[in-house]
């Protein structure tokens, strides 16, 4: 094997390790169906009432509502009828938990019944009392109404039966003292898919429901750019939920990344983490560069 054949193979070799190592990186900076439930009635002046029941109540104060339910199918649905509280997920969805979890919201809510018939093609009202009792706790609570079919869907081809359940949200706030409080937790930056983001998670630890606005400010030795995150999502009080965004561009040199958030009145709050793409590259450098220089003089000796 001649001289200039191993410089090639060399040379290959290297090429192969410069791909491997950079080329991977990223380049690239409630109705549903046939039946429905919500507010009978609603302010004018705020939307939300449309869809959801919004309240500011005192300790011991009481109202009276309804909720309205409708079937646009051809069919008489038959329904159970019932309160729960809710929570959210770690995505921060809105989630009502199972039939019997009363605990908070979900006890308040006193229906005038649980069982009704909503003939084809139209709807029906169901009263009921909002009782807030004397031990409730200043702050936002949330809760539902739920309704579901009282007889199963049946799969027939698949052997599976499913009920449907659809809810209307309590958004409760009890008078008192309001405490915002968020905290950004397990930040980090992650590479998956070829792809690098930012991944944290946001606790609210504070008794009021939270809305933070983000933004995201990524500084390397070429600089920083800051980048607007808009609304981050609904976080419920004392829950966490959790979230990733993709960072865009090539990034082979290590870079900081410090997430900013505003929330509430007046709170703000922020946090830095730093990834040093590097890393691999320095731990994996010398061996390669060991076994690249041994086939070099392993060759050439037997030239």
């Amino acid at each position: 094997m001649n001289y200039r054949r191993v410089v090639k193979i060399y040379i290959l070799l290297l090429a192969f390790w410069v791909v491997l190592v950079f080329g991977v990186r990223s380049v690239s900076g409630v109705e549903s169906g046939k039946l429905g439930i919500f507010p009978t009635d609603f302010k004018e002046d705020d939307p939300k009432t449309r869809s959801w029941f919004v309240y500011t109540l005192k300790p011991n104060e009481e109202v009276s509502s309804s909720v309205t339910i409708q079937n646009k199918g051809k069919e008489r649905a038959k329904l159970r009828l019932y309160s729960v509280d809710a929570t959210s997920n770690k995505d921060g969805a809105f989630t009502l938990f199972s039939q019997g979890t009363r605990n908070d919201v979900g006890g308040w809510i006193i229906l005038d019944t649980d069982k009704i018939e909503v003939p084809a093609d139209s709807k029906i009202t169901v009263p009921f009392i909002l009782k807030i009792p004397l031990s409730a706790t200043p702050g936002d609570h949330v809760g539902g109404i739920a309704v579901e079919g009282e007889e199963e869907v049946d799969l027939s081809t698949s052997g599976v039966k499913l009920v449907q359940r659809l809810g209307v949200r309590f958004y409760i706030t009890i008078e008192g003292e309001r405490v915002e409080k968020l905290a950004i937790k397990n930040i980090k930056v992650i590479e998956s898919g070829g792809q690098t983001y930012l991944s944290y998670s946001l606790a609210n630890s504070g008794n009021t429901n939270l809305s933070p606005k983000g933004s995201l400010k990524i500084g390397s030795v070429f600089g920083s750019s800051q980048m607007d995150l808009g609304n981050l999502g609904e976080i419920l009080a004392g829950k966490e939920i959790e979230g990733k965004y993709k960072i865009e561009g090539a990034k082979v040199l290590p870079f900081s990344v410090t997430l900013d958030l505003n929330y509430g009145k007046s709170g703000s709050v922020s946090k830095s983490t730093f990834f040093d793409p590097t890393v691999p590259v320095l731990i994996f450098s010398p061996l390669l560069i060991l076994v690249l220089a041994g086939l070099f003089f392993l060759f050439r000796k037997r030239k």
